[in-house]
């Protein structure tokens, strides 16, 4: 039986060559591929990505203090507010527990370094942090215990910068350091008995304010030279001994080794470094 006819009744001649398949289509030099995205000023400078902030209902508010205003008043044409000392002393209570962090060269992202506190300074109450200038950040600690675990922690690096911790005080300038330093020691030879924790912070308050003891000191472990933090003022001189009396017959003094002496110039109010250099 014969094929049906094909293209208008022509059946297709058996001597011709196929056609040639159709060639692929070339695309028009107007069309253009997409864009590949932008990389971010943060990806570029390899910067890790943010940890999330403390969420706001995890921090405590400040406390309001009693204060009696008065009567609205101006100087020179200008809206004045009297405040008395006992005013800002009360609200100067608030920050009996604030460190600040400073940093000379460059200063971190202000939320790494709050995820860095809060994850890796042993607080188990949460620290509020806060930038304060382009140098400085607050550091508010919320209970004394926490508070002299944070000022004498010994490792002052993030992300590779160097910071000086400092303890706020109400003489706190962006151009002045605190004289105050958590300064870690020991105590030599100090006898077995004087190794009880209550006579090493009477210790420790005779020539500074007592802060924390070492850790293995805790248990025993160095009794060689007993290790302890005490807050001591730099602009004062820093003892070499401490006398200790046992009632009125024995009598002996101390010597004091610090692990490192930090240096305060009297000049330029830095720590860091002395007047004569």
């Amino acid at each position: 039986m014969a094929s049906p006819p094909l293209h208008g009744g022509q059946l297709p001649d058996p001597t011709c060559p196929a056609p040639p398949p159709p060639a692929p289509s070339i695309p028009s030099s107007s069309s253009t591929p997409a864009p590949l995205p932008k990389p971010s000023y943060k990806s570029a400078l390899g910067r890790p990505a943010s940890s999330p902030l403390i969420p706001l209902s995890q921090l405590p508010d400040i406390p309001k203090i009693p204060i009696n205003p008065k009567s609205p008043s101006s100087l020179h044409g200008k809206p004045l507010v009297n405040l008395s000392p006992h005013d800002v002393k009360l609200a100067s209570e608030f920050h009996t527990f604030s460190l600040i962090a400073k940093f000379n060269l460059q200063r971190p992202p202000i939320d790494l370094f709050e995820h860095h506190v809060n994850s890796s300074w042993g607080l188990n109450l949460t620290a509020t942090v806060g930038l304060l200038d382009p140098k400085h950040i607050l550091i508010q600690v919320h209970s004394a215990e926490y508070f002299a675990k944070a000022w004498s922690r010994e490792s002052r690096i993030f992300e590779n910068r160097r910071f000086l911790l400092l303890r706020w005080t109400t003489a706190f300038t962006k151009r002045k350091d605190s004289s105050l330093s958590a300064t870690w020691l020991r105590l030599p030879g100090l006898p077995l008995p004087c190794q009880n924790p209550a006579i090493l912070k009477v210790i420790g308050n005779s020539f500074g304010r007592f802060l924390r003891l070492d850790e293995c000191m805790k248990k025993l472990k160095h009794p060689m030279s007993p290790r302890l933090c005490v807050e001591m003022n730099l602009a004062v001189k820093l003892p070499d001994e401490v006398v200790i009396a046992i009632g009125t017959e024995e009598i002996f003094h101390q010597k004091i080794e610090y692990d490192i002496r930090i240096g305060f110039c009297f000049h330029c109010h830095l720590q860091g470094h002395l007047e004569s250099n």
